[in-house]
């Protein structure tokens, strides 16, 4: 017994700290959620005030579709880019090397005819293998196919086929809403040192003026995850909708051939360039700039992607700023080893943390209500319901996996 004494002080010790860090981030969730909701309601007021851009000039912009294996979902992807509320914009789409029928489906749904054109290589990549173009409704379609290389080396081809100035770099999970590329744009028209304007992600669709909810349970964890993310930090998530000036980009030399092709990587390097090279480099967040999501909905391919993610986030950030989940699951185990052991009452800790999940899953509610109230996405009963569960999911399982891909993104990248 006195043996064992100073492992019970210890588990103890690391309960009570575990419990008081669950507190102190709960006020900081209940703070942050406050402000954000206030920002976002003063920022839409601020813009009503404005005079609103009505004109005929319209900055074109490229949006380039990266595609690898998606002969499913292709065809209405594009159909889809078809309907944007914009003048004047091009669809260049990167076909990474694919082995199944997406080129074919993409032949026989568009008049696609092979072209022989010089690329101006500003970026280096991959060999083309064939190139096609097609106008659909007075919108130019380009299709590249290439060798297989990555996301990262798609877009940088993607890059240097584009033809405007500013361009959004997607893949086949992202459905932008009709008023996307309007709103992402925006901003450049206030300020032409504008070099990175964002806009916001949802999980889910939205189909017949209703927001549909995934369907798998992981998939809809991640609905209030990706929001939260959005609300508590300035930087980018896991994934993100970005518009991107090309000459800045080329100078900062692109995506990284070695990286995963995340937006994060990009803005980094075009901070760092501007940094040095003392450009005035301004990011700004685009009002109403949504898109729609389809996220990992297996347990592999979530734990893939959010490791691929984060490997990439300790690439250009301190590692050390991410010992807090390590801290965080080390002081979990000790709480649930304490009431094995009955060191704690395992009655008043299981009451604490069922408080906390409900209190953080009441925060995830009120942040994703506020964002479809503020993105005019009709809101209904069931909606709360749904959104009480997707945040009760994001609070346990899904926290679990997340602390899972922290440390293997230490050990291995896809």
């Amino acid at each position: 017994m006195q043996y064992m004494f100073p492992y019970k002080n210890i588990l103890f010790i690391l309960c009570n700290l575990f419990l008081l860090y669950l507190i102190g981030y709960s006020i900081f969730l209940f703070f942050s959620t406050i402000l954000k909701i206030f920002q976002m309601y003063q920022i839409q007021r601020q813009q009503r005030l404005k005079n609103k851009l009505h004109h005929e000039y319209y900055i074109p912009i490229s949006i380039l579709l990266y595609t690898y294996n998606n002969q499913k979902q292709i065809v209405k992807k594009i159909k889809s880019l078809l309907k944007l509320h914009y003048k004047l914009y091009e669809i260049v789409i990167i076909d990474d090397g694919s082995s199944d029928k997406t080129i074919k489906n993409l032949k026989e749904a568009f008049p696609f005819q092979k072209i022989e054109k010089p690329i101006h290589q500003a970026l280096q990549t991959k060999k083309i293998k064939e190139l096609y173009q097609a106008d659909v409704q007075n919108i130019s379609i380009t299709l590249a196919i290439k060798e297989h290389a990555g996301c990262a080396d798609a877009f940088n081809m993607g890059i240097n086929l584009s033809n405007y100035p500013y361009f959004v770099c997607i893949n086949t999970c992202y459905t932008l809403r009709k008023d996307a590329l309007e709103n992402l744009i925006r901003p450049t028209l206030e300020n032409d040192n504008v070099s990175v304007c964002l806009g916001d992600i949802i999980v889910g669709s939205f189909e017949k003026n209703i927001y549909q909810f995934p369907t798998t349970i992981f998939a809809k964890g991640q609905v209030t995850e990706y929001n939260n993310a959005n609300l508590y930090t300035n930087q980018i998530s896991f994934s993100s909708l970005a518009l991107f000036k090309k000459d800045i980009v080329i100078s900062s030399l692109g995506y990284d051939y070695h990286d995963i092709g995340n937006n994060f990587e990009l803005i980094e390097k075009i901070k760092e360039y501007c940094r040095l090279q003392n450009i005035p480099y301004i990011t700004k967040k685009a009002l109403h700039a949504t898109a729609f999501l389809e996220v990992s909905k297996s347990v592999s391919s979530l734990m893939s992607q959010r490791r691929n993610f984060y490997h990439s986030l300790f690439t250009y950030t301190s590692k050390y700023k991410y010992i807090f989940p390590l801290l965080k699951f080390i002081g979990l185990f000790a709480t649930i080893l304490s009431i094995i052991l009955h060191i704690v009452p395992t009655g008043l800790v299981f009451l604490f943390l069922v408080s906390y999940l409900l209190f953080c899953s009441f925060l995830s509610l009120c942040n994703f209500i506020t964002t479809l109230s503020f993105e005019n996405i009709p809101i209904s009963f069931s909606t709360f319901i749904h959104t009480i569960f997707c945040g009760f999911i994001e609070h346990t399982f899904l926290k679990f996996f997340t602390f899972i891909s922290i440390l293997f993104s230490f050990i291995k990248k896809d």
